[in-house]
């Protein structure tokens, strides 16, 4: 056995793939670490401003996108000459450019609406400024991140991520914590983080020494993105939408404790999206309509087991999490947390089905999807909030993950409803025992004192737990980021 876990730690494809691996979740580590330095640092009204800005700013830079990271990763498994790459780049520079410009003049046209809207003063506009020009820079990151994605350069992919994040740890420790700029600082870290991507347009143009526009490919991406943006746009602006509905009928305090436990929330929710990231080559390298293979089986299933496992750890660690970690402030949203996180791994659970109908190139199903949840949500949550506060919304935000669960899965091309239904019972089980487990240690940190079935029950759970996830984590690295069919 343990010359067997040295042979597969040692083995190429484990080793490129582990280095893929970190590079997806690192931004994720760092956002989970930094959360409590805004707790910190700003005050609660502060702190929801913020996290209104950035998931503002965060969404509005996919949607600038035009839905070209998406197309390009899928198509680049149909045709990956540098012909076809040059032409979906150009394609992006150009859509890109153009919707950035148009988001640039509604913001300075509204600007005192804006500022109406979140509540601040017309001397701090310097702030809505410097969000929205951090749009373009987003947008040019995320694409950069997927052709290195494409091409296969971990490593690069890698260092990228690390300086990135060591620049803006910098900036933060200087516009932030030495010059007391607060939101305002927070942005300019940002911004000295990823202004070296402006490089990148000028670099790519001068290497290939080449621009082209296709008209006939240009037709199948405005095609695909037709559906594909406003499908974006409701999925990537619902956490906007989930703010802007909680300021609207509570208080900017109550939108800085769902944002702090959507944030913490995030190690679950980011852990889903990289591990999509991770997995759908191995989706889009297969015929989405054929029979699923052992060895997809097998993906899937690690994949769902590694998202349970590592929630369930989550679930159980909350209390401490805000007992050690966050101020008095946010100590009463324990419930709350849980209850995101449960809306975040339901949205995940089926993220292969997602991936397939996206493999077929059905944005308009995704649109169908997306719109039927955001409606179904709001629908419900107006009663919910309204009656029970923020507890209400957050049963709302976990009736939409069901509903993508369900959704995905009846338009899978596969359409199996019994298919790994024995893993979705486990992932039932595990989650209700480690919402039990929670109160365990709630009331260990509370009252100093815990029943001795109730201390073994625990460890006994989280020693499994571990152990299932590394499990799960390490058959997903094992396979080689190849095309299976070969």
């Amino acid at each position: 056995m343990p010359n067997n876990f040295i042979m597969l730690i040692n083995s190429k494809p484990f080793r490129s793939n582990f280095i893929y691996t970190t590079s997806i979740f690192l931004p994720s580590i760092f956002g989970l670490l930094i959360t409590p330095f805004f707790a910190h640092t700003l005050s609660k009204d502060d702190v929801g401003l913020l996290y209104l800005l950035t998931t503002q700013t965060q969404a509005l830079a996919i949607f600038a996108l035009f839905g070209m990271e998406t197309y390009f990763i899928r198509s680049s498994f149909e045709n990956n000459s540098d012909q076809h790459q040059t032409k979906l780049i150009s394609i992006l520079i150009v859509a890109f450019s153009a919707i950035f410009f148009l988001i640039l003049a509604l913001v300075f046209l509204n600007i005192d609406l804006l500022a109406r809207i979140y509540g601040i003063s017309n001397k701090s506009n310097v702030i809505i400024y410097s969000s929205f020009f951090l749009i373009p820079l987003e947008s040019l990151y995320g694409f950069v991140l997927a052709v290195l994605r494409v091409k296969k350069k971990y490593r690069l992919l890698f260092w990228t991520e690390c300086i990135r994040l060591s620049i803006y740890v910098i900036g933060l420790y200087i516009f932030m914590h030495q010059l007391d700029l607060d939101i305002y600082g927070r942005n300019l870290s940002a911004l000295a983080s990823l202004s070296l991507l402006i490089f990148y347009p000028i670099f790519w143009i001068k290497s290939r020494k080449s621009f082209r526009l296709d008209l006939a490919l240009t037709k199948q991406v405005v095609n695909f993105a037709k559906y594909w943006i406003p499908s974006t746009f409701i999925l990537t602006f619902m956490p906007l939408f989930d703010r802007a509905f909680i300021l609207y009928f509570l208080d900017k305090k109550s939108v800085a404790s769902f944002s702090i436990a959507f944030s913490l929330a995030g190690v679950c929710r980011l852990l889903g999206a990289g591990l999509t990231r991770y997995c759908e080559p191995f989706i889009f390298s297969e015929n989405p309509r054929a029979i699923t293979t052992r060895s997809m089986n097998l993906l899937e299933v690690s994949f769902v087991r590694s998202i349970t496992y590592a929630t369930s750890i989550a679930i159980i660690l909350i209390p401490l999490v805000y007992k050690l970690v966050m101020p008095s402030d946010y100590h009463d949203d324990l419930l709350l947390c849980s209850l995101i996180i449960i809306a975040a791994i339901s949205t995940y659970l089926n993220q292969f089905s997602s991936s397939r109908i996206k493999a077929l190139y059905q944005s308009r199903i995704l649109l169908m999807i997306h719109f039927c949840s955001l409606l179904l949500k709001f629908t419900v949550a107006v009663p919910l909030i309204s009656n029970y506060g923020l507890i209400g919304y957050a049963i709302a935000c976990v009736l939409e993950g069901v509903i993508y669960f369900f959704a995905y899965r009846y338009f899978d091309p596969h359409n199996k409803m019994d298919r790994n239904s024995m893993v979705y019972f486990e992932t039932s089980v595990v989650l209700l025992s480690s919402i039990y487990l929670q109160s365990i240690v709630e009331t260990w940190i509370n009252l100093k004192v815990v029943e001795g079935i109730s201390f073994l029950f625990l460890f006994v759970f989280s020693i499994l737990s571990f152990y299932k996830l590394i499990q799960s984590l390490l058959v997903l690295l094992h396979m080689p980021q190849t095309d299976l069919r070969n």
